[in-house]
């Protein structure tokens, strides 16, 4: 999908993720602890994690390439295209032997991406069956946030 259909620009340079999701927003999403900043390695990247009873929701600030690097096969994962979230281009991201996470990625500038992760806990599989629905909402709770702010 080329640059073009961003309705614009939205550069994650300087943002922190875990300010993405809103006091109200958790509660929302029924997560009862605060938000844990980190370090994504496979994205060189930071990241906020947001723990629920069931599992965790996370959110990666990509800076480090564009999402074409899902679609044109670069990264290991199933790119599935999605309807736009807040106008922007989206995939669904599922990992191979990973039946316990999904991954949305939104297409937000030239060479980043907001990447939001449902992943749900060893035996909690039935009270988030559809784990790439979740993580599309989380995607759109923090969309919302950042098309705000932006």
């Amino acid at each position: 999908m080329a640059a073009s259909t961003r309705p614009r620009e939205i550069k994650l340079d300087g943002k922190d993720p875990c300010g993405l999701i809103s006091a109200q927003q958790r509660a929302k999403f029924s997560i009862e602890r605060e938000p844990r900043p980190g370090t994504s390695d496979a994205f060189k990247a930071s990241n906020c994690s947001f723990s629920t009873k069931v599992g965790v929701y996370r959110i990666t600030a990509v800076t480090t390439e564009g999402v074409e690097a899902w679609r044109s096969g670069n990264r290991t994962g199933k790119a599935e295209e999605q309807q736009p979230i807040a106008g922007f281009p989206a995939i669904a991201v599922t990992l191979p032997n990973d039946d316990r996470s999904c991954s949305v990625a939104v297409d937000v500038a030239d060479g980043q991406y907001l990447y939001s992760t449902a992943q749900v806990d060893k035996g909690k599989e039935s009270e988030l069956p559809a784990m790439c629905e979740a993580a599309r909402q989380f995607a759109e709770a923090a969309m919302t946030t950042l098309t705000a702010s932006s």
